[in-house]
């Protein structure tokens, strides 16, 4: 609140625009005293990832359901999502997503669509081409 409180004293509403980057020194103590404590706190996770990891990271967070067809560029994906799967890493939900191979990315797209329609989360892996032979049974 201390930090709103002077944002707002220094820049007024704003007016919809950004403010402009504020120099540590320029604050308030009690303000760097609040930021450096929460940055002890709270550490920072960051860590290198490629687009692969990226996407697979999102997508095990939130989904109950994985199909996967593991002969497809997207490979990487669901052999993450699986090995994470085995360890009992859980999603955002604390559940553990059960994780399906299928036989074709009809296969895939077919669970996908039935775990949906029961109203739970899923999701696939696939690429272009993989893509192109799910649309059928998509529609």
């Amino acid at each position: 609140l201390v930090l709103a409180k002077y944002l707002h004293d220094r820049h007024g509403s704003g007016g919809g625009r950004l403010a402009e980057p504020i120099p540590i020194q320029e604050l308030p103590l009690e303000v760097v005293q609040a930021l450096r404590k929460a940055a002890a706190e709270h550490p920072s996770k960051q860590e290198p990832a490629d687009g692969c990891a990226a996407a697979v990271t999102v997508a095990y967070a939130f989904a109950e359901t994985i199909f996967i067809f593991p002969i497809t560029p997207t490979t990487p994906l669901g052999e993450t999502a699986d090995q994470w799967a085995v360890a009992g890493k859980t999603n955002s939900f604390g559940v553990v997503p059960k994780v399906q191979q299928m036989q074709s990315e009809a296969g895939a797209v077919a669970g996908v669509h039935g775990t949906l329609v029961t109203g739970a989360l899923s999701t696939t892996f696939t690429a272009s081409q993989g893509l192109l032979l799910m649309i059928p049974n998509m529609y």
